[in-house]
């Protein structure tokens, strides 16, 4: 590396005493003479800065969303300030595993309430490979940050397909690249859920082949492992391998132990952990603090069922040979799962399997009203208006009436569902006391866009009539209204019923279609023309005894007594004899009549959990994420404050400052975030205000839309995205990217003696100074919350000058070290800094260290730290060969000799002045280096390397 020279040297030492003098100004002429004050200021916290080091008491002062300074700012002002007193200050927590329903991101209640700030999508594998379409819920608002990782299972199934066989070369191949484009577009890693079909029919060598191509970037392999009951520990191993032999940081997702004949094996699973970590491999977990997991009804179906897809599932339902082991394989799976069917929970019904198979599957017409509003139009959007909206029994009492009078919103009192799909292609609005359903067009691989509607009422027997008032924005294209009486639930996926009877208003065909509904199955019972207009309509539906009807009405005219259309049904009818149902036959039941209902089991046992929660590279997840769901798992309101108030406050568990860190400082080394996870200067203030006497859970299996108790603020990028408890209405979250100087790494819990000084070389012509030099000397002791030393850097292009006066935290890992801090720029304004120096930068060919620092207003410095990459004789590429040699990207002895003897007649003709010679075998050098590299004797960045060298070295001599 290059030296300063000495009088450089000179003025950092004036720099940084001028530095300690400001320093120690305190007070309101300190702040005059450098300091750029404050955004916010936050007083009087207990902070828990992520690292698991010891609480502490400070005030932080926050700046253009970065945390400015901390220690005592009582001179200082700010125009929004908090008193922390008595609370807990602590970075913003971080979700590893969401699967957040992306339009409740936009606010992000359910999130911001339990201190979370930072969600990553795409988990288990799933998710879009297009990135791009993650980063852009960011264009709408949102409440809470987000990353994205790139999903193994949507990969293999977007090229291989739903079934069970070997992918190609070529198919392999297109796998890496959609890998490789996602990291490059900032994936935080390469996700999968090898527990799903067709994911689940992939090999471990598939596995390892398509995943490999993230080793480059350094990253982590978070993963529903295959089976997490009778075959955890080998699940587990599994997942190990993978990460080993595709060079990833291996990470069981939502870690557990299913089944009673299971519990216990987290001594092995955990072990497998300890040990890949003892051998240099960094494995890491995470864990919700519940023994009650939600997935889908097909997690108890075997496999070879589902081979080809939910269609080739219900085939081999229907086949009166299959039809009876399947029933028993569902059962087996069922019991090394959970004890017994009382142990499967539908949330959306609030049934358990065995109720089902109590109550029987018999529909007694009993039930309520449905809305559904569908997009079939690529083209075109639409918006239906409602005005009033009216059920009752055929005796003239009201089951619900609503007519957005005075109304800013669709009120969740009155609403239990307000469904989109996709998350956010319909909007529910109210403008000028009427209900507004907008409608985005439809998507090319999607069936439609539609909203779902289900009114809070109670259910009628068997008899109902509905009035609706309404009008459309536009007729004549393909979009529809279906509206549902005596209806039980939506169909899984779908804005059909199980059971139930309605109409279907086809705005294309411009005619009214009466439907009837029985255990998912359509009876089209004709239709009548609609002969709609842009007027406002009315509609009343009516099912009496064995009759449906409907009438249809422009607003202009009286009510017709005349129905449109009048349908016989069949009559309600007794329930006869009571078929006994088995827990496979009635699994297989509700698959084919409510889809693949989300599924509460309940699995596990306490010490396991506490096994896993104990390994320290264990963080907390929720496996949930943003959501306005009240019929969800409880982990989506309540993850986080219940690891902090039971298991923290009321059980001891583990100290305060242990399970922060797994919630902070250990996700985000995790994914390799850098400026993240911790309260230190220099950072993103991102942060969680909590009150450790109240912070609790309010969520339950039956009631879990409950917000959390005790998060009381929560600052998203400098933000207050929550206020004493409640939301703010700002938007202050990001769509987060990973770079390629960002590697997933272990905390830095050890003593860190660090020091460097050089001058920059220019990143697109890497001989070339960058007029940058810079210089630091920092030590970290394990017990120091913040780092200590000198840091200066100076850039003549843009003539900076910067003295760093305070540091926050040193983070290291192999060849790869960043701090951040404050400082002076130009020995007169207070800027906050972040520095990464990386030797292993990501698509960095170049063998010197990358060096960035941002500093706050100023534009990015980039650079390579050190002497030119250029050799300056032969004789430093004959040593560059034998370095490749020993790095083993050299095949053999006899290709060494080979090129050294190439090289020393090339050194020999320069020497002695021969320089047509020297070029004319330097040339010859370059061929030979082009066929070595085809034959696969060197590796493509030996022939890369010496190949640049050489055309270097030529254009000297020429």
């Amino acid at each position: 590396m290059f030296r300063l020279r000495q009088t450089l040297i000179m003025a950092v030492m004036v720099v940084l005493l001028l530095g300690t003098f400001l320093q120690a100004s305190v007070g309101n002429a300190a702040q005059s003479q450098g300091d750029m004050g404050f955004d916010k200021i936050i007083r009087n916290g207990t902070v828990i800065d992520g690292s698991g080091l010891p609480k502490y008491d400070a005030d932080i002062g926050i700046r253009d969303g970065i945390i400015a300074r901390i220690g005592n700012l009582e001179n200082y002002a700010a125009e929004k300030e908090v008193d922390a007193n008595g609370l807990f200050v602590a970075p913003g927590f971080i979700d590893l595993h969401s699967h957040a329903s992306t339009s409740a991101l936009q606010e992000a209640q359910s999130s911001l309430t339990q201190g979370v700030t930072t969600e990553l999508l795409n988990v288990d594998g799933g998710g879009p490979t297009d990135l791009q379409e993650r980063f852009a819920l960011e264009e709408d608002g949102l409440g809470i940050n987000i990353g994205a990782y790139i999903g193994f299972n949507s990969v293999w199934e977007e090229v291989v397909g739903e079934e069970d066989r070997r992918a190609t070369e070529a198919e392999i191949s297109e796998m890496q690249g959609l890998v490789t484009e996602a990291m490059e577009d900032g994936a935080y890693g390469v996700s999968a859920g090898l527990f799903y079909r067709p994911a689940y029919y992939s090999t471990t060598e598939e596995v390892i082949d398509v995943v490999s191509a993230a080793s480059e970037w350094r990253t982590n392999f978070p993963h529903h492992i295959r089976n997490e009951n009778n075959e955890v520990v080998e699940a587990t191993a599994e997942t190990i391998e993978i990460g080993e032999e595709a060079g990833l940081a291996p990470h069981i997702t939502h870690m557990k132990v299913m089944g009673p004949d299971n519990w216990g094996k987290s001594a092995e699973t955990v072990g497998l952990i300890e040990e890949a970590n003892a051998r240099g491999t960094y494995a890491t977990a995470d864990v919700y603090p519940y023994l009650r997991s939600q997935t889908g009804l097909t997690a108890i179906v075997p496999p070879w069922v589902e081979d080809g897809g939910w269609d080739a599932m219900l085939e081999r339902f229907a086949d009166p040979e299959l039809r009876p082991q399947i029933a028993e394989e569902i059962e087996e799976i069922m019991h090394s799962r959970v004890e017994g069917p009382e142990d499967v929970y539908f949330p959306t019904r609030q049934m358990t399997l065995a109720d089902y198979m109590e109550e029987g599957f018999n529909y007694d017409r009993n039930g309520q009203a449905l809305l559904g509003f569908l997009n079939f139009d690529y083209d075109s959007d639409i918006t239906f208006d409602i005005d009033e909206l009216n059920i009752q029994d055929l005796d003239g009492n009201t089951a619900f009436d609503y007519d957005f009078t005075s109304s800013e919103e669709w009120e969740s009192e009155s609403f239990e569902q307000l469904f989109s799909y996709p998350s956010n292609a319909v909007s529910y609005l109210v403008e000028e006391d009427v209900g507004k359903i907008e409608i985005d067009e439809r998507m090319q691989g999607n069936a439609s866009a539609y909203g779902k509607v289900t009114p809070v009422m109670d259910e009628l027997e068997n008899n109902s009539e509905a009035y609706m008032r309404f009008k459309v924005s536009e007729t004549g294209n393909n979009q529809r209204i279906r509206f549902w009486l005596q209806a039980d639930d939506f169909s899984s996926g779908s804005s059909f019923p199980v059971n139930g009877y309605g109409i279907e208003l086809h705005l294309g065909n411009d005619n009214l279609v009466l439907y009837g509904r029985e255990d998912g199955s359509s009876t089209n019972y004709g239709s009548v023309d609609a002969n709609m207009t842009n007027d406002w309509q009315s509609l009343r539906i009516r099912v009496e005894d064995d009759q449906l009807m409907v009438r249809l009405w422009n607003d202009e005219n009286e009510e017709p007594e005349e129905w449109d259309m009048v349908q016989e049904i069949p009559a309600p009818q007794d329930d006869g004899e009571e078929e006994e149902l088995t827990p496979g036959e009635t699994t297989m039941r509700i698959l084919e009549t409510e889809g693949s209902l989300r599924s509460i089991y309940n699995f596990g046992h306490e010490d396991d959990f506490k096994r896993i929660l104990d390994n320290p590279t264990t963080a907390i997840a929720s496996d949930g994420g943003a959501t306005t769901s009240n019929s969800t798992h409880p982990r989506r309101y309540g993850t986080q404050p219940r690891a902090l108030g039971q298991y923290v406050r009321e059980e001891g568990l583990t100290d305060w400052e242990t399970m922060v860190q797994k919630m902070t400082g250990l996700p985000a080394t995790i994914i390799g975030m850098t400026d993240r996870g911790f309260i230190a200067e220099g950072m993103a203030a991102d942060i969680t205000i909590f009150d450790p006497e109240t912070v609790i859970d309010n969520a339950t299996f039956d009631e879990p839309k409950q917000y959390a108790d005790g998060i009381e603020y929560v600052l998203v990028n400098g933000e207050f995205a929550l206020e004493d408890g409640e939301l703010t209405g700002l938007h202050p979250g990001k769509a987060l990217k990973r770079a390629a100087n960002m590697p997933s790494r272990p905390m830095t819990t050890e003593s860190v003696d660090i020091e460097e000084e050089g001058e920059l070389y220019d990143m697109d012509e890497p001989d070339s100074l960058a007029e940058a030099e810079m210089a630091f000397a920092l030590q970290q002791d394990e017990a120091d919350i913040k780092a200590d030393g000198s840091f200066t850097v100076q850039d003549e292009s843009s003539d900076l000058n910067f003295a760093a006066t305070g540091f926050g935290k040193i983070q290291v890992a192999d060849g790869w070290t960043s701090f951040t801090g404050r400082g002076l720029l130009n020995e007169s304004e207070e800027r906050t800094f972040m520095v990464i120096i990386d030797e292993n930068e990501t698509m960095i060919t170049d063998q010197r260290p990358t060096v960035t620092i941002q500093i706050e207003g100023e534009d990015e410095i980039r650079g390579f730290l050190g002497e030119s990459a250029e050799p300056r004789s032969i004789e430093d590429m004959k040593t560059l060969v034998d370095e490749f040699r020993s790095d083993g990207d050299i095949e053999s002895d006899e290709t060494v000799r080979n090129l050294q003897t190439h090289l020393t007649s090339v050194g020999h003709y320069e020497s002695t002045g021969s320089m047509n010679k020297a070029i004319r075998h330097l040339n010859s050098f370059k061929q030979l280096l082009d066929f070595l590299g085809t034959n696969g004797e060197i590796s493509e960045e030996v022939a890369t390397v010496l190949t640049d060298h050489a055309e270097a070295l030529l254009e000297i001599w020429e």
